[in-house]
C-alpha cells in the first residue's frame, strides 16, 4: 500500500517522534478535536475551575436544605415538596449538556445558569406565599434564595460567569469553523 499521504493526530511528543521514524517526509497533521480541547482547556478552564470554586458553598448549603425538606416531607408536611422540586431543577442542568465533556460541556456555567432561573421562580413563590416567618417552609425558601442570590449578588462571581459565557461563545465560533454543522 505504501505510505501514507498524512497522518492525523493530537501532536503529542510521543506521536510526533515515531512518525518521523516511521513515515520519514509524510505531513502531518493536527486533529481537530484534539486541538479544539486544548484550545478550550486553556481558554475556559481557570474561568471554569474558578466558577465551580464558587458555586461549592452553594451546592452544599442545597443538599443540606433538601435533606431536611425530605425529612419534613417524611414527617408529613407536603408543602416541602416546592423546595425538593426547585432544588431538583437545579440539578437538572446535566440536561442541557452534550455528553461531550469539557471544555466542549462546561457543567459549572450551566449548573449557575439554572441557579439564576431557580432564583427568580423563588423571588416568585415568596411572592405569592401566605406563611409566617416562624414556618419551617418560609425558612428554608428564605435561605434558599439567600444561597441562590449568591450568583446574582456576588460581583465576582456575576462576572466570572460572565466572562465565562463571552469565552465560551468564542471557543463555540471557533468550533463551528472547524466543524461547520
Amino acid at each position: 500500500f505504501g505510505p501514507p499521504d498524512a497522518l492525523v493526530s493530537d501532536m503529542s511528543s510521543a506521536i510526533l517522534k515515531a512518525a518521523a521514524e516511521v513515515f520519514p517526509g509524510v505531513r502531518h497533521l493536527v486533529c481537530h478535536f484534539h486541538f479544539l480541547r486544548d484550545v478550550g482547556t486553556a481558554l475556559l478552564g481557570p474561568e471554569h475551575e474558578a466558577l465551580g470554586h464558587g458555586l461549592k458553598h452553594i451546592r452544599s448549603g442545597l443538599a443540606r436544605l433538601r435533606r431536611e425538606a425530605v425529612a419534613a416531607l417524611r414527617g408529613g408536611d407536603a408543602r416541602q415538596t416546592w423546595l425538593v422540586g426547585l432544588i431538583d431543577r437545579i440539578g437538572e442542568y446535566r440536561t442541557d449538556l452534550s455528553a461531550e465533556g469539557f471544555p466542549f460541556d462546561l457543567p459549572n456555567l450551566h449548573y449557575a445558569r439554572h441557579c439564576a432561573e431557580v432564583l427568580s421562580q423563588t423571588e416568585a413563590i415568596l411572592g405569592r406565599l401566605r406563611v409566617r416567618p416562624a414556618d419551617p417552609l418560609y425558612r428554608r425558601l428564605v435561605e434558599f434564595r439567600t444561597l441562590l442570590r449568591h450568583t446574582a449578588d456576588s460581583a465576582p462571581f456575576a462576572r466570572g460567569a460572565a466572562r465565562l459565557a463571552r469565552l465560551d461563545g468564542l471557543f463555540r465560533n471557533l468550533r463551528d469553523i472547524l466543524h461547520p454543522r
